[in-house]
């Protein structure tokens, strides 16, 4: 496969290439490049990756029954498939830049092999997330981070996204990173928090973090503060 035929050609080939993926996602392998189900770019995966695969995938099939075939299926698919195509997209690119990632398995994943560029940078960086908050929106707060090269909201070199922990608190108490937790994570900014009606005049306290393809972290933030509206 060459390095730049990446892209799917029709229903057939794409679901193909997202079963691929699938297959070669085991817990094995997603432990041993660093993606495992307790890490932050695992749970990203499983809970924003992997059920868009699954439901295209189940879409295909389907649409794959002529007998009951119908104008809603055909939608459906297309639904599904303008999903999973983004989805996809960062995949390979995880899959390119970990350099735990055998050529061996890239090949057997359908995904083509690197570039002499394609290599992940494979140490964390030093450089801290750049943080602010939005509350002007009822029972929201959105995060927008960015970096010293885009402080206005892109990653730093070679990171995949930011790990962002939180907690609840009352005005008067003073949260410290030890005391956050509920961990998200996100490849694009911004990232939005939302809220219960009990919360509303309570103080949202978080901090953030660089990570990398291999689940190397960059230096914590500061705490931020901001009165949840």
């Amino acid at each position: 496969m060459n390095r730049h035929d990446w892209k799917p050609r029709g229903h057939g080939d794409l679901r193909d290439r997202l079963n691929a993926v699938l297959v070669g996602f085991t817990t094995e392998f997603l432990a041993r490049v660093g993606w495992g189900a307790n890490t932050p770019l695992g749970v990203y995966l499983a809970t924003a990756i992997v059920p868009k695969f699954n439901k295209s995938l189940a879409c295909y099939d389907d649409w794959q029954e002529l007998a009951t075939r119908t104008r809603n299926n055909i939608i459906a698919l297309n639904v599904a498939e303008e999903e999973a195509l983004p989805c996809y997209d960062e995949v390979v690119g995880m899959l390119q830049h970990n350099p735990l990632v055998t050529d061996e398995e890239l090949n057997s994943m359908r995904v083509p092999p690197r570039g002499r560029k394609k290599r992940q940078k494979s140490e964390p960086t030093r450089e801290t997330v750049l943080l602010r908050a939005d509350n002007t929106v009822k029972q929201e707060v959105t995060v927008h981070f960015g970096s010293e090269n885009h402080p206005r909201g892109g990653k730093a070199d070679f990171q995949h996204g930011v790990e962002i922990i939180s907690a609840i608190t009352d005005r008067e108490v003073v949260m410290q990173l030890d005391d956050l937790g509920s961990p998200a994570f996100a490849t694009r900014s911004p990232y939005t928090f939302r809220f219960k009606s009990v919360d509303r005049g309570k103080v949202f306290c978080f901090a953030a973090r660089w990570e990398n393809n291999i689940a190397q972290k960059g230096p914590w933030s500061a705490v931020f503060r901001v009165i949840i509206p």
